[in-house]
């Protein structure tokens, strides 16, 4: 079998093509999940931060 048959060959394995759906879906899900968490806890350190001495307070006149 040549190489080019070969690789033909190995892509038409479904076994193959399901772990790479899988491996997808499960990429995505991953980014669906993390990046919301990770901007509620960037808000949530916002609003909790505070300020070092000397600097105006976020909601205060100048």
């Amino acid at each position: 079998m040549t190489a080019i048959m070969h690789r033909l060959h190995r892509d038409n394995h479904p076994v193959e093509r399901i772990g790479r759906l899988r491996a997808a879906v499960l990429g995505a899900n991953d980014g669906i999940i993390s990046t919301p968490r990770l901007a509620v806890r960037v808000a949530a350190a916002a609003k909790n931060a505070v300020s070092s001495p000397g600097s105006p307070r976020p909601n205060s006149p100048s």
